[in-house]
């Protein structure tokens, strides 16, 4: 679960900076796939997001 709360503060400050100012909304991956790739996935988000 921390993985969802500090990619939604990543994603805040991304669209922040860039001048957004709608409404931010997040919708979760479902859990079908198995939970090792549910991580992964996130992880790789979070790391688009630090890295632009």
């Amino acid at each position: 679960m921390t993985y969802c709360f500090k990619i939604q503060y990543i994603a805040h400050d991304y669209v922040s900076v860039r001048g957004f100012k709608g409404t931010f909304l997040i919708e979760l991956q479902s859990m079908k796939p198995i939970k090792h790739q549910y991580n992964v996935d996130m992880v790789t988000v979070i790391g688009f997001f630090e890295s632009s």
